[in-house]
């Protein structure tokens, strides 16, 4: 079987010994968002244009820099964070986020 299938025991394959995931189980586990990296590790280290594009050719963007900031500011409470989205318009926080957090996503 895959270990691809086994995303809750995916975190304990190899390839992510040496990665921090605590984050993954802050809120509940999202041990399942591991799958998207595995398959991209997978194609990279088979495909060689592949490797080449994403070696050569893609901007690589860490994910505190982006989204997962925005949980980190308020503390990984979600009420807190539709506050602080949703409220009040505060222009400063507006500017930094423009400026430092290029991809936010919203569900």
């Amino acid at each position: 079987e895959s270990m691809v299938m086994d995303y809750v025991g995916l975190r304990y394959h190899r390839m992510f010994a040496s990665v921090d995931l605590e984050h993954l189980s802050r809120f509940t586990d999202l041990s399942n968002w591991l799958v998207m990296h595995a398959a991209f590790k997978k194609l990279i280290d088979e495909d060689a244009s592949m490797r080449r594009l994403w070696e050569d050719d893609m901007k690589l963007i860490q994910a505190d820099d982006t989204a997962v900031w925005h949980l980190e500011e308020v503390g990984y409470e979600c009420a807190e964070g539709k506050k602080k989205w949703l409220g009040s318009k505060d222009n400063q926080w507006v500017r930094y986020v423009l400026s430092n957090c290029p991809t936010l996503k919203f569900r």
